[in-house]
């Protein structure tokens, strides 16, 4: 039997923006308790209209690595499920995370959202 390989691309800068300020957004509002893949997995699935796993999120988000996400918003650098505390929630650095990469999505974009 013959393996599928999905191909992925980044998604246009302006969408990665989008999806940052909508996760932004609801990470402020502090009522989930969703690991970051997931919603950005979840927020990804909207755009492209097919399903898109966890691990697959760096590939339509090349910023969204753990690697970025311990250099410059304290996440455990350690194998683990969530890359920061899950309880008590740790709305603190995964807000500066996505801080952090809209910053750098924003200066790729030349300061415009769209």
């Amino acid at each position: 039997m013959e393996t599928l390989i999905k191909k992925t691309k980044p998604l246009p800068i302006a969408t990665q923006i989008k999806i940052c300020q909508d996760i932004l957004f609801e990470l402020r509002k502090k009522n989930i308790h969703e690991s970051l893949c997931l919603l950005f997995s979840k927020k990804i699935e909207t755009n492209i209209n097919e399903a898109v796993y966890i691990n697959e999120v760096k590939n339509y988000m090349p910023i969204f690595t753990k690697k970025n996400a311990v250099k410059y918003a304290n996440a455990y650098n350690q194998l683990c499920c969530y890359w920061w505390r899950a309880c008590p929630f740790d709305f603190e650095n995964r807000i500066l995370f996505v801080e952090w990469m809209l910053e750098q999505l924003l200066n790729d974009n030349d300061g415009l959202p769209f």
